[in-house]
């Protein structure tokens, strides 16, 4: 694979997994996914940084939308944080292409 298309494969990769992720947490609870409680735990940061990394591009991207919609972001601002959850989706991608790759690995005996 070429370097653009292993961007392209990552890319993929972290937003149907922020996509997947940000929409599972909205069936268990019932609220939009965001950035604050129930999703956001002080008591649980652990579980709380790692529901942010899976589904933040998402979450980040729904946000600046519904921003956009209700005008208070301009469309500079609207395309700054939509290139941020793209680099976010990137670096999801990349990691979770990777434990998917260590997954595969055998052992040593």
């Amino acid at each position: 694979m070429s370097g653009m298309e292993l961007l392209a494969f990552a890319f993929t990769t972290g937003a149907v997994i922020s996509g997947v992720t940000a929409t599972l947490m909205e069936l268990a609870t019932g609220r939009a996914a965001d950035f604050g409680p129930p999703f956001a735990d002080p008591d649980r940061i652990v579980r709380s940084l790692c529901a942010a990394f899976a589904a933040g591009p998402a979450m980040l991207l729904a946000h600046v939308l519904a921003a956009r919609g209700r005008g208070t972001v301009s469309r500079g601002v609207c395309g700054a944080v939509a290139l941020g959850a793209a680099g976010w989706a990137i670096a999801l991608g990349v990691v979770v292409i990777e434990l998917a790759w260590l997954a595969t690995v055998p052992l040593p005996h």
